[in-house]
């Protein structure tokens, strides 16, 4: 175990490392803006990679996933969006809207740990090909409760997914009035 976490992201990467080992499909890790959740990430990370352990990291949009990126600094983690990962496209619907399709060329998911930051904007139909991929892919959900909800949603199904919550804040100080907000 990391000797560079405090109490309750040591006991988070307990919990989030002894699900993931012992098989279950998916565990989330919630916690609001500057609790740690990207750093216990990236100390997940070194842990399966120091086990051979084949990571996947992706994000909902381009930019999530390339800040995901720059934040894990990972030689061999590939990150990625999550449309990417699942080999998903956009197309028109006939009411003039869009939907997700199955590209003809998707790639084969590979057996490991799939990480998804901002959780939180994963929608119904995106949940429904993750629900699709092969049960070797074991995932973990990062992700914040206060943020917006997917478009149309009241919630992500992500956040039905039991896992740890962390709530120490450590970026900001703590009696800074936006932490107060972004935490409420």
């Amino acid at each position: 175990m990391p000797t560079d976490l405090t109490e309750h992201q040591q006991e988070a990467f307990r919990q989030i490392y002894e699900r993931l080992d012992d098989g279950s499909r998916y565990t989330s890790l919630r916690g609001y803006a500057g609790t740690g959740k990207t750093y216990l990430v990236g100390r997940l990370i070194d842990q399966f990679e120091a086990e051979d352990e084949t990571v996947t990291a992706c994000a909902p949009t381009h930019k999530a996933a390339h800040v995901l990126d720059s934040k894990i600094g990972s030689r061999t983690v590939h990150t990625q969006t999550l449309h990417s990962l699942l080999g998903l496209k956009l197309v028109p619907d006939h009411e003039g809207s869009y939907k997700l399709e199955p590209d003809d060329d998707r790639p084969e998911l590979p057996e490991g740990v799939v990480i998804v930051d901002e959780a939180s904007m994963i929608g119904k139909e995106e949940w429904h090909f993750i629900e699709k991929t092969p049960f070797f892919v074991r995932w973990l959900f990062v992700g914040d409760p206060a943020q917006l909800p997917p478009v149309g949603e009241k919630g992500s199904p992500v956040f039905n997914i039991s896992g740890p919550m962390l709530e120490e804040v450590h970026r900001q100080g703590k009696k800074n009035p936006i932490l107060r907000l972004a935490t409420q």
